[in-house]
């Protein structure tokens, strides 16, 4: 299977390469100059989305395309160029090139206010409530226009709190930094905000278990079911961390959901997939 990655220099994209070459998959990747690794069984392409450079050679012979570009900060200028324009180049330049299949990495955002009460379900109506999650809805929404005009199957899959030892950011990474170098971990407003947690490497089992399944237009829902709060993950680097910690609280930020969760029972289900990976042990891992 020949498959394409834009996206693979980043944190989800470093993992699923490795897992693809392990799987027997030697996928083509895109990168800038300046991303250029040496990864035995990995074949990379030197492109410019926006000029369209190096696109062509990209997508030659490619029956599947993942895309795991996105941009979670403002400015909303910013997220959409990233979330929205990028991709729509991206899935158009698939489309003629005669990709069949795409998978995009979306966002379990999307579902905004829905998950304060309930769990969202794939059958839910999106409703976003911040720029991110619009600009993600968005990427979707183009997504299914291009599959339609190309004639490409797509799978979509809607993450929750992507966390890992090696991140560069999140919520995790952040209190883990902070504990490291003063002892102190700031909350955000309340601290009753809740987050599901899904580990980089079960997000990438996921995309590696529907890259091998049907190829039919779908959604999936990506959750571990590890529903915190940011003041019970805090308690957590109380509870293993070796020095004492000191929590102080600031004022929260526009633009941050109150509560960021999704039923993944349908990808259980049609996949017999399961989150194996849980945050104590990586923060543990992390405070070593």
């Amino acid at each position: 299977m020949h498959v394409s990655i834009a996206g693979g220099s980043g944190f989800v994209g470093s993992h699923l390469i490795l897992a693809l070459v392990q799987t027997g998959i030697s996928p083509r990747v895109l990168v800038r100059d300046d991303q250029v690794s040496n990864i035995a069984g990995v074949s990379y392409v030197k492109g410019n989305i926006q000029t369209g450079e190096g696109l062509a050679e990209f997508f030659k012979d490619a029956q599947v395309f993942i895309n795991l570009i996105g941009r979670f900060d403002p400015p909303l200028r910013e997220q959409l160029e990233t979330n929205v324009v990028t991709p729509m180049e991206l899935f158009e330049s698939a489309g003629k090139a005669g990709v069949k299949r795409v998978i995009h990495i979306s966002a379990a955002a999307v579902y905004g206010d829905l998950a304060i009460n309930s769990l969202p379900t794939e059958k839910d109506n999106p409703n976003p409530t911040t720029g991110y999650a619009m600009s993600k809805l968005l990427g979707e929404q183009v997504l299914k226009y291009s599959a339609a005009t190309y004639s490409m199957k797509y799978t979509i899959l809607r993450p929750t709190n992507i966390y890992g030892e090696d991140a560069k950011a999140g919520a995790i990474t952040t209190m883990a930094d902070s504990y490291r170098k003063n002892g102190s971990i700031s909350i955000t407003g309340d601290g009753k905000q809740i987050r599901d947690f899904i580990h980089v490497e079960d997000l990438v089992s996921a995309i590696v278990s529907v890259l091998s399944g049907d190829w039919q237009d779908t959604i999936y829902n990506v959750s571990s079911g590890e529903m915190l709060t940011l003041t019970e993950l805090a308690d957590i680097f109380r509870s293993v961390g070796q020095n004492k910690l000191h929590i102080s609280h600031v004022a929260e930020a526009k633009g941050f959901v109150r509560a960021l969760k999704a039923d993944s029972s349908k990808l259980m289900h049609d996949y017999a997939w399961k989150p194996r990976y849980n945050v104590t042990d990586t923060i543990v891992k992390l405070l070593r």
